[in-house]
């Protein structure tokens, strides 16, 4: 049974692509992680390389209790998206 629903949304995802393609249309993948809050729909998942279990070994903003994204992997606060719809506007 699974098989078979499998392979029949297969054959309508790809008669779907198909047909865009044929038109002229672009697949774009957008980006999943952003530091936009895009339409303000709600809260966001914050995704970082900073946190740790210790908090002793969090990067800090000088002087402050502020995490320093800056030492992030991504290099400021980012978060998963909620809408590819901005990034495909620019």
């Amino acid at each position: 049974m699974f098989g078979c629903i499998a392979r029949v949304r297969n054959a309508l995802a790809q008669a779907t692509h198909e047909f865009f393609h044929r038109n002229g249309f672009l697949y774009v993948h957008t980006p999943i992680i952003t530091s936009s809050d895009c339409e303000g729909a709600g809260e966001m998942f914050q995704v970082t390389t900073v946190l740790d279990e210790d908090p002793k070994k969090l990067p800090l903003v000088q002087g402050s209790n502020l995490i320093n994204f800056k030492e992030d992997f991504f290099g400021k606060k980012t978060f998963l998206t909620v809408s590819g719809q901005l990034d495909v506007e620019n």
